[in-house]
């Protein structure tokens, strides 16, 4: 119990829940390499059962890899590098590579593909932010 216990604080604490006092979102940052295959699409964002801030693209829920630099605050909002803030139902256009959890775990380390099964459990569909274009 106490190793379960440990663990999801630790995963807690790598930046999906909004009820601890570090917040450290998912970014490009934490890959080696990925695609530079991306489209234009238009994106929502908005927290799942487990307060993890998921991307919504065309009807469907992606775990999400954030440009290098945007963060969390206390509340949850994900906060671009120019300071704007986007919440529960925040929408944008953006520039995005649509991916798998193989092809993230294969670029990066253990945290993301951790996240990734916190975040949506068996669902392995990513979409890296490249930009925030609108």
């Amino acid at each position: 119990m106490r190793v379960i216990a440990a663990a999801a604080a630790i995963v807690l604490l790598a930046g999906c829940s909004s009820q601890v006092t570090e917040y450290r979102l998912p970014t490009t940052d934490e890959l080696s390499t990925y695609d530079d295959n991306t489209l234009s699409a238009n994106v929502s964002i908005h927290h799942g059962d487990d307060n993890c801030v998921v991307a919504t693209i065309d009807g469907a829920d992606y775990f999400t890899i954030w440009p290098e630099g945007f963060e969390q605050d206390e509340r949850g909002n994900v906060i671009a590098l120019d300071g704007s803030g986007y919440g529960q139902g925040g929408a944008f256009i953006g520039t995005v590579i649509l991916t798998d959890r193989d092809t993230v775990a294969a670029a990066s380390d253990n945290r993301l593909d951790g996240l990734i099964t916190f975040c949506q459990g068996d669902d392995d569909d990513v979409a890296i932010i490249v930009s925030m274009d609108e």
